[in-house]
């Protein structure tokens, strides 16, 4: 069974791109219901942070992966957003990011402009698959 770990990102904790785990132990079983691999983890003052997330696809089908975010770290409920602009209009939406279909390996920065405390990262598949990840890791950016 994996552990999710609590982190302490703060910048004063940890130096740029220096990834660090997420989570120990086995792999994470990927489910058809969002589920957390992370723990809740405290990245104020960060301009952004780095998702480097490994993963097995096994059998699963339409996997995502999305960013949580809160004032507190007992708080953490709110979808991290995108803003989409078109020619004919502007609209915000959640920002999930689906996996292809196959084993893959995925680095995806999520700019927070040091406005976010909180954060913790979900996944699940659209299936009930053999899917996992095999190991997450986060970096700070300070620029």
């Amino acid at each position: 069974m994996a552990t999710t770990l609590v982190k302490n990102l703060g910048v004063s904790k940890i130096k740029p791109v220096q990834p660090v785990d997420l989570f120990t132990g086995d792999s994470i079983e990927i489910t058809n219901a969002w589920q957390d691999i992370s723990g809740v983890i405290n990245v104020k003052g960060a301009k952004s942070v780095v998702l480097w997330l490994n993963y097995d696809r096994g059998d699963s089908a339409d996997t995502q992966f999305r960013c949580l975010v809160g004032a507190s770290d007992s708080d953490v409920t709110y979808e991290f957003v995108i803003e989409t602009v078109g020619a004919a209009k502007s609209e915000i939406q959640e920002e999930v990011v689906e996996l292809e279909d196959s084993d893959m390996k995925v680095v995806r920065e999520f700019v927070l402009n040091g406005a976010i405390n909180f954060l913790k990262f979900q996944v699940k598949d659209s299936a009930d698959g053999t899917g996992q990840v095999d190991s997450a890791k986060l970096s700070v950016g300070i620029k």
